[in-house]
């Protein structure tokens, strides 16, 4: 898939991913935006801080919205050379939302697609006591999780975890890659 020439990246979200994204993304001299909804800043991530304490000791502006689908600066950030990557988003994109991008929103799915979509990834991964998952990129569309497959990485459980944390960790290293 091409997306022609990235001048801008929105990067969606508030977890682990999407933070080493801005990072990298920040290192590379990128233009880009952080968009995140509340809910998202209190977030303890792996290192024992918040989403907004990682943002601060990283250097990394961030853009709160209630909406992203509706929120102007980020409807005026968008342009034909911008791409959104969406890592834990707290959103679900609308149509009008979708279409402005032209098939450029990316979304991390940390479950097999498609037969695992919609949220809840880790609770499904343990209740149905799967031992088999994967770490999806996918083009969104309308349809919740429904878009073009642009990346899968399939990978194993190992038997002996016990924890969501231990679920977690599996999770993160493999879409890590």
């Amino acid at each position: 898939m091409r997306f022609g020439k990235i001048k801008n990246w929105l990067l969606i979200g508030g977890e682990d991913i999407i933070l080493e994204a801005a990072i990298f993304l920040q290192r590379k001299d990128q233009q880009l935006m952080f968009v995140t909804g509340e809910r998202n800043l209190n977030f303890c991530l792996r290192n024992g801080l918040t989403l907004k304490e990682n943002l601060k000791k990283n250097n990394i502006q961030y853009h709160l919205s209630n909406d992203i689908n509706t929120d102007k600066l980020v409807l005026n950030y968008i342009c034909k050379s911008t791409i959104a990557l969406s890592l834990g988003s707290p959103w679900i994109f609308k149509k009008f939302f979708i279409e402005k991008f032209g098939n450029r929103i990316i979304n991390l799915h940390e479950a097999n697609l498609p037969k695992n979509r919609g949220g809840g990834t880790l609770s499904w991964n343990i209740l149905m006591k799967l031992k088999k998952s994967s770490s999806v990129l996918h083009i969104v569309t309308p349809e919740i999780d429904g878009g073009d497959i642009v990346s899968k990485l399939d990978y194993y459980f190992p038997s002996n975890l016990c924890t969501p944390e231990d679920y977690t960790e599996i999770i993160h290293s493999n879409s890590l890659s």
